[in-house]
């Protein structure tokens, strides 16, 4: 049997019906074909990161249950990364490492939903390599999710980097066009019939300036229909005021941005808003100026505003520079992804 009370609480469940990939997806229908799912073992670890709600959870645990049910396969493992760094400590404080090891290792797969927490642990992470190495030998497959490509985490350990980056890693990204129209023409047909298709996809030209996910564009029908009169006309300036303050409320602040670089650069905040030409400290301000770009739907003005008045052109061209930047500075690149991954990470319960 699987480890049940591993398993996510998701509201909508967490089997996948339907997923809707565009061709920067391909590889999924590579893991999904039934022809090949007797030979994941032969590509583990498998891993899929990307962002919050892109259906990372969902599909790994939809893919370790097909490849079960296919192969006869049993137990699977299923662990969160929060909760593994619990059992890894409860282990260690009543001195049970045996049992903890013996519950993974015996396994037949092994899926861990967000190693982010563990990536914080050097000596679980030191403890999850040696289980890997274990059922790699033989050939039992471990799938993994992640919110950036565990290589990219400076607090990796560099065995476990090598380890993971050893199998099949695939990105998921949110919707691209021909996806989105597919998703919005499957909501549409399930949530209100009555509401006109043409309509709503005229009304994403609002949100260009927002990555909408799957469960974002489910938010946009679902006012839609609460929002749609008798003749089936829907009232745009209120559905569009709606969704924009739901965007709004996910969407991370400039002082979040902000102080989030300030810290992964190691610069204080107030020589981030300065004027200083520092080399580091400019570099910093670029990062935060990127991340401010892509992240919320501010214009140029109103992040120049917050980083010492600066006007729109010089914004501007902080962008494409740091943009560039990361396409040939690692170090960089790194740092960009640490940041995303905790400005995107869920709010921890108040």
């Amino acid at each position: 049997m699987a480890a049940a009370r591993h398993l996510p609480q998701l509201q909508d469940g967490w089997l996948v019906d339907t997923y809707y990939a565009g061709p920067n997806m391909a590889g999924l229908r590579y893991l999904y074909d039934p022809a090949n799912l007797p030979y994941l073992g032969d590509i583990s670890p498998i891993v899929l990161y990307g962002p919050k709600s892109t259906g990372k959870t969902s599909l790994s645990i939809s893919l370790a249950l097909r490849w079960s049910r296919i192969l006869k396969e049993r137990p699977l493992y299923f662990s969160t990364g929060n909760t593994l760094c619990k059992d890894f400590a409860a282990a260690i404080e009543i001195d049970d490492l045996a049992s903890f090891r013996t519950r993974l290792r015996t396994s037949k797969m092994l899926l861990i939903d967000d190693l982010d927490p563990i990536l914080a642990k050097s000596s679980l992470q030191s403890e999850l390599l040696t289980t890997l190495d274990h059922l790699a030998a033989s050939g039992r497959p471990v799938i993994v999710t992640s919110s950036i490509l565990p290589a990219g985490a400076k607090s990796i350990v560099p065995h476990l980097s090598s380890r993971l980056s050893g199998g099949l890693s695939l990105p998921l990204s949110v919707p691209d066009l021909p996806a989105t129209f597919s998703l919005i023409e499957a909501l549409v047909t399930k949530i209100d019939p009555l509401l006109s298709l043409d309509e709503i996809l005229s009304l994403l030209s609002s949100f260009s300036d927002f990555k909408l996910s799957a469960p974002d564009l489910a938010s946009l029908v679902k006012i839609c229909h609460l929002h749609r009169s008798e003749d089936g006309s829907i009232d745009r300036t209120l559905v569009i005021s709606l969704m924009l303050q739901r965007l709004a409320d996910r969407t991370p602040s400039l002082p979040a941005i902000a102080k989030c670089v300030a810290r992964c650069h190691r610069v204080r905040l107030v020589d981030l808003r300065s004027g200083s030409r520092l080399a580091h400290v400019v570099r910093a301000r670029g990062l935060a100026i990127l991340l401010a770009r892509r992240l919320t739907p501010l214009s140029l003005l109103q992040i120049g505003a917050y980083f010492g008045g600066r006007d729109h052109s010089t914004i501007l061209h902080s962008y494409h520079k740091t943009s560039a930047l990361l396409e040939t500075d690692t170090q960089l690149a790194c740092l960009y992804r640490d940041c995303l991954a905790a400005l995107l990470q869920p709010s921890p319960p108040v």
